[in-house]
């Protein structure tokens, strides 16, 4: 407890010195930045959550997408004697093509974005720097295939629904 109160004596001695702005401890320093990192922390767990939840609503609607304009086609394809798993496998086959093409685009373009938002949120006080593993590159496309397959579980039944006789009445 004596401790405490030279500490708090020294640094008013110091504060109130006319050539000495502002004293910092580092006992407090290091509290607030462990606050700051667990309000951190939470905020981009969340922002993690709702990004896959994006991820998968995105790629679930291009496939869905997708399908719907290419209906007719599948419909051509159960006329000449297509089962319904070739079909799927078609289409399955097609998203993982602009899975594997998004993943490309996105982990070049997503590196320039990433060093632009650091580039803008350093200061002189702060250095952020650049480093993403190869891990951290590899994790995302993994969980990016994930939702491709998820999102191509989700739309099985639609594909098995198409009715051929309407789908191929239907004007282009």
């Amino acid at each position: 407890m004596g401790d405490q109160t030279v500490s708090d004596d020294l640094i008013t001695d110091l504060e109130s010195t006319e050539n000495i702005q502002s004293v910092a401890v580092k006992s407090q320093l290091r509290e607030e930045m462990d606050s700051l990192y667990e309000t951190t922390k939470t905020t981009v767990y969340i922002m993690i959550i709702l990004s896959a939840c994006l991820a998968l609503a995105v790629i679930f609607n291009i496939s869905s997408i997708n399908i719907f304009e290419r209906k007719r086609d599948m419909a051509t394809l159960k006329v000449l004697g297509y089962h319904k798993g070739e079909i799927r496998s078609l289409v399955n086959t097609e998203n993982f093509f602009i899975t594997t093409f998004g993943c490309f685009i996105g982990v070049i373009f997503g590196a320039i974005l990433f060093k632009f938002v650091l580039a803008s949120a350093e200061s002189e006080e702060m250095y952020i720097p650049y480093n993403v593993s190869f891990s951290m590159i590899l994790l995302s496309i993994v969980l990016t295939y994930l939702f491709t397959i998820l999102a191509n579980l989700m739309l099985q039944r639609k594909i098995n629904k198409i009715d051929m006789v309407e789908s191929l009445k239907s004007v282009e």
